[in-house]
């Protein structure tokens, strides 16, 4: 069946999910898509094969007795002509036996053993032996003239020897000689039984010659039956284990194992792939997912009645949170460590996510042990990238390991203050099929260890890898199953790194913490609006100081526009920091309300320091940046501008304004361009301007327009 994709990927010979190649008929599947089968068992058309090998061997049996019949009648007339009747019954009764033969055993045994052949041979990639050809390919050679006279002794071979393990022993050769044999004794016989005559000689040939047919049809039907019987059960035995018994497995009532499509971004699941996600609607996030469903049998563990208890009775005193020596840290997580909770941290390769870990686990250490668990390094690699960071304490447990059972159970010996995994998709479950870091693992390890931390009450870190869109890597329920999700954010090149909670269930999910990397590792920064004014440019047409809150933190960053002229068909819009949908609505807003043209222009628009804006108070910031750099005017020293542009170029209020100016003041800022009517104190020193639209805004940071380029018109910028 063909998959949904958009409809430039027909043109295309790959999938962007390298999971399908188009052909130019159809999509065939490849890579993932193409993966080895999940094990069948091949019992069942076993035992139908062996049931209608059973009956070719009684109709062969008949077909002896019957020409034994007739040669005792025929044994009395030799020399002499056959009486009708005689005739008649003999006629009969090879009629009947030819039906049997032909009509039911043989095409019956060749449907039934095919179809063995068949699910045999996929099966020898399901328990990890290569096969030669594809399954449909084996089965097809038993009818291709010439080449199936020896090709299907190659393929009973193969399924043999990837499964049993031990030498045939002759039993092969021994049931494909048999077979060949009897066809060919049998094509001899075919022509004397087609005569028609009534001398009881001539009926005496064909009778004789019956006998070592049915004889060696006989034989190779009971040694195709010992064949498949054996590798029927090799095969299974390999599937369900070593040491297991087969027949005990088969009586058991095992749990069912269902495949489903898990999205990667929504969660959804879905019973088949599709390009397609129905429930968000998003391209190629559709990954397979194995879901165990438990045994009708099987009992759950026998637990003690919980009563519910009246809310206010709960007490919390027995379970502070513990306090970081990092303030910036304990800011994110909303006060410090919650106990029994999950934490999961992502970033970029090398952005410093196991250097922010093994800090905390320093600081936790010097109050009780902390188990660090590594899937991805060395004890020896460990132990030197704590040398250098200098948090080296003897409370640090290492554990190199990426069994989740071990490292469960090393949970459960120790029961430390902190448990840091790094990283998750690193972690597998023995019980589970897929590798580490598929969607299956990843989910359930994921749920398994959050169950253990709320069982014990231990605090678990954990360590995600991100994709190239920047999102944790695996299904999104893996940031619905923790408790605190953190995203540690920055280039690599420069020294600030941002530490973003997007989900806190015990505390806000807006805040960030500061840090900045250095020769020694990262360290925390208190005031990073001073870290980030330090290192603004001096004041050049383009730039602006905005102030944005993060959570109930202010912070004041540098804004940074670029407007060049591109005479080109294609123009571009690139925003660092800031969302580029955003960024093309503030220019239309100019170009409608202040009559710039953008049209032929190259806009860039960048957050100094890597920081990331989210919020809609950085808008008149923004319009005025681009301003500045269009008519190559640069902004008043001292000046911050705050406040959210609306489509009609009105500028709207904020909210904790006050915040947001005191941030300012305490920083040396001496103006600030603010919305109008907003009802906020005005700290001592700072100059605040009130405006109402974009255009007051635009005339009160450049008291003098010009023209440039686009049209601003003077007279205090009377523009529509």
């Amino acid at each position: 069946m063909m998959q949904q994709y958009p409809p430039d990927v027909r043109s295309r010979t790959i999938s962007p999910d390298g999971y399908w190649s188009w052909d130019g008929v159809r999509w065939v599947p490849i890579g993932p898509a193409a993966a080895v089968r999940p094990f069948r068992s091949p019992r069942l058309r076993a035992d139908l094969a062996t049931a209608f090998l059973l009956i070719l061997v009684s109709v062969n049996v008949l077909d002896m007795i019957n020409s034994v019949v007739d040669l005792i009648a025929f044994g009395g007339r030799l020399g002499s002509g056959l009486e009708g009747t005689h005739m008649l019954w003999s006629s009969a009764r090879n009629d009947l036996v030819g039906f049997s033969w032909l009509g039911v055993a043989f095409p019956g045994s060749v449907v039934f053993v095919s179809i063995w052949v068949y699910r045999a041979y996929a099966n020898l990639e399901s328990i990890g032996r290569r096969a030669r050809m594809s399954a449909a390919m084996a089965v097809g050679w038993f009818f291709i003239p010439i080449a199936n006279l020896w090709m299907p002794y190659r393929v009973i071979r193969e399924v043999w020897d990837g499964t049993v393990g031990r030498p045939a022993g002759g039993l092969i050769a021994a049931w494909w000689t048999c077979w060949l044999a009897g066809s060919v004794v049998g094509s001899i016989q075919i022509p004397f039984s087609l005569r028609e005559t009534s001398d009881a000689a001539s009926h005496t040939a064909p009778l004789l010659m019956s006998f070592p047919s049915d004889l060696l049809f006989i034989a190779a039907a009971l040694l195709l039956i010992r064949i498949i019987r054996t590798v029927t059960a090799a095969q299974e035995r390999l599937a369900i284990g070593p040491g297991k018994d087969v027949d005990a497995a088969h009586s058991l009532r095992m749990p069912k194992s269902t495949i489903t499509f898990v999205c990667t971004e929504c969660g959804g699941e879905s019973l088949r792939w599709a390009g397609q996600c129905p429930h968000c609607r998003a391209w190629n996030t559709l990954q397979e997912f194995q879901v165990r469903k438990a045994a009708k049998d099987s009992k759950p563990r026998p637990l003690e009645p919980v009563r519910a208890q009246p809310l206010e009775s709960i007490s919390v005193e027995g379970a502070p949170r513990q306090r970081l020596g990092w303030g910036e840290l304990n800011r994110v997580l909303g006060g410090g460590i919650v106990p029994g909770s999950m934490v999961l941290i992502g970033g970029e390769p090398g952005v410093g996510k196991s250097t922010l870990l093994m800090h905390a686990a320093a600081q936790v250490a010097r109050g009780g042990p902390v188990l660090y668990v590594s899937g991805e390094e060395s004890g020896h690699q460990v132990r030197m990238r704590a040398e250098r960071l200098g948090a080296l304490e003897p409370g640090i447990l290492l554990l190199a390991e990426n069994d989740l059972d071990a490292i469960c159970e090393a949970i459960r010996a120790e029961v430390p203050r902190l448990a840091i995994v790094d990283s998750i998709q690193t972690v597998s479950d023995a019980g589970l099929e897929g590798s580490a870091g598929s969607v299956t693992q990843v989910r359930e390890s994921a749920a398994r260890l959050m169950r253990l931390a709320k069982e014990i009450g231990v605090p678990i870190f954990l360590v995600g890898h991100v994709t190239k869109d920047g999102s944790i890597a695996g299904p999104r329920v893996l940031e619905h199953i923790v408790d605190t999700v953190l995203y540690l954010e920055g280039d690599r090149r420069q020294e600030l790194r941002i530490l973003r909670a997007t989900k806190n269930r015990f505390g806000s999910a807006e805040e960030i913490g500061v840090f900045a990397m250095g020769e020694t590792g990262l360290e925390e920064v208190p005031d990073p609006s001073a870290a980030i004014l330090a290192t603004a440019a001096p004041s050049s047409p383009g730039t602006v100081i905005v102030a944005a809150l993060e959570g109930t933190r202010p912070l004041l960053v540098e804004v940074q526009s670029l407007v060049n002229r591109n005479e080109n068909a294609m123009v571009r819009r690139i925003a660092n920091g800031i969302d580029v949908n955003r960024l093309h609505m503030i220019l239309a807003v100019l170009e409608k309300r202040l009559k710039f043209s953008f049209a032929k222009s190259d806009v860039f628009v960048s957050v100094a320091g890597g920081i990331r804006i989210t919020e809609p108070a950085a808008d008149l910031g923004l319009a005025l940046a681009i301003v500045s750099n269009e008519i190559n005017r640069p902004m008043p020293d001292g000046l911050i501008v705050i406040g959210e542009l609306g489509l009609s170029g009105e500028v709207r209020r904020v909210g904790q304004l006050e915040r947001r100016l005191h941030e300012a003041a305490r920083h040396g800022l001496t103006r600030a361009l603010i919305p109008a009517g907003a009802r906020a104190g005005r700290p001592s020193g700072l100059d605040v301007i009130e405006v109402r639209s974009v255009a007051e805004a635009v005339s009160a940071a450049f008291p003098n327009p010009i023209q440039s380029g686009a049209l601003i018109k003077e007279a205090g910028l009377s523009v529509s």
